[in-house]
């Protein structure tokens, strides 16, 4: 295969993250509603201005993801102690959305057929143990090779260490590897990196991605270059990457 290492984001780009995350806020609403004697209307406003301020003062760390600072931090506004509510609030949170979790059809035949002559490492921003938990309940842990999270590298995609730490714990240089993923962030640290991307976008998110493209010069330039490609889903990747790898047979 034209690469040795496929490196992969996972929320939204592997199960639906969206889905999941509604399907758990529907949960665990009722019961701060039942608990505070407050709307739902009022907590939504108020966990926002939490993730706000976790954004501000931790942004760029996997810490600005961390739920239980979020709900902590929401608990404390509402004049509540966190013990006790905070912490099952979270725990709630993550066992509805791992309960949600399905892979996105075609993940398991596009890994496979990567599996069989490149590696594979997931390159994340969220916490190392929340991920750990999503790929053990994703039924991944055999079909990948590493992973590397914010937390560990101390920064976020974009940033190019991410990338190399990532290609560093594979063994494999940075024009041998792409990097697929839904979001802009993922696309642009992985070209920033020398690395090709692949972008995927999340369900019914198509046709904005093509417009991203027309609309930025450097995008442009690397879609020629065939160093971005764009694909609708996970099964036209796998056929995009199989028809690569047939053309580099056949040179």
């Amino acid at each position: 295969m034209r690469y040795q290492a496929v490196l992969f984001d996972l929320d939204n780009t592997l199960y639906d993250y969206d889905l999941c995350y509604r399907a758990a806020d529907d949960v665990i609403f009722p019961l701060l509603e039942e608990r505070t004697g407050r709307p739902r209307a009022e907590l939504e406003a108020l966990l926002q201005e939490s993730r706000r301020y976790n954004q501000i003062t931790l942004g760029g760390t996997a810490a600005a993801h961390n739920r239980l600072l979020y709900y902590q931090h929401l608990v404390e506004l509402l004049g509540f102690k966190p013990f006790g509510l905070a912490d099952t609030i979270c725990n709630l949170f993550w066992d509805t959305f791992l309960a949600r979790m399905r892979l996105f059809p075609g993940a398991l035949e596009l890994l496979s057929a990567i599996r069989s002559n490149s590696k594979i490492c997931l390159v994340t921003d969220m916490p190392v143990e929340t991920q750990y938990r999503k790929i053990a309940r994703l039924g991944l842990a055999d079909a990948i090779d590493a992973i590397v999270t914010s937390e560990e590298a101390g920064v976020e995609k974009p940033h190019p260490w991410v990338f190399a730490l990532a290609l560093r714990k594979l063994g494999v240089p940075a024009d041998r590897a792409c990097m697929v993923g839904d979001d802009y962030k993922d696309i642009e640290g992985a070209l920033l990196s020398g690395l090709d991307a692949w972008w995927v976008p999340p369900q019914g998110q198509v046709q904005a991605y093509p417009e991203a493209v027309r609309q930025s010069e450097e995008l442009r330039r690397q879609y020629c270059a065939n160093r971005l490609i764009l694909a609708r889903d996970l099964f036209e990747l796998r056929d995009l990457l199989l028809a690569a790898e047939s053309r580099e047979h056949n040179e």
